[in-house]
């Protein structure tokens, strides 16, 4: 249907720019999983704003990344915060980073960290992987932590400001 669901089964958001809402749902790697195009497919979750400030948050979620994933495209997983090209920080987005290899990245809107492990770098064709964000509560860009598959992941600053940047997510 049009409507995500969370594991409990209760109403999480609505499904916008898909073309079929119907056609959309896949088996994941638990249940059902939707399946994004990665150009405009989005779940809305109206009236939630995320969390704000310099508070401490944790991003989790499974992805499977199809090989042949557009170039230059960048699929963004969960995003939230100010969209303003001069509030550095203010941002907080989880995607893959159609730049460097379609790593594991952590944006926050003027930089962020790219993250791979030793068997994980490119996730496109990787099969479902599980992915962890930890922003610890005050963090800088360079305190930001990514786990792939519960692997500790090594995290690389790749951005246009200070990698000690704070990360202050604003609405």
């Amino acid at each position: 249907g049009a409507t995500a669901h969370d594991a409990g089964g209760r109403p999480l958001g609505a499904l916008s720019g898909f073309a079929d809402t119907t056609g959309c749902w896949v088996p994941g790697h638990w249940g059902g999983a939707l399946d994004f195009d990665g150009a405009n497919d989005k779940v809305v979750l109206a009236g939630e704003k995320g969390i704000l400030g310099t508070a401490a948050r944790t991003i989790v979620f499974w992805i499977n990344a199809d090989a042949t994933q557009t170039s230059g495209a960048r699929p963004t997983m969960v995003s939230w915060g100010a969209v303003n090209g001069t509030a550095y920080g203010a941002r907080c987005d989880a995607n893959l980073d159609h730049s460097n290899g379609y790593r594991l990245r952590a944006e926050f809107n003027g930089g962020g960290m790219n993250f791979s492990t030793a068997t994980r770098s490119d996730l496109r064709g990787a099969g479902w992987v599980h992915c962890a964000i930890v922003i610890p509560a005050n963090a800088r860009f360079i305190d930001v932590l990514g786990y792939l598959d519960g692997v500790p992941a090594t995290g690389t600053y790749v951005g246009g400001q200070p990698s000690t940047t704070a990360v202050n997510t604003t609405t």
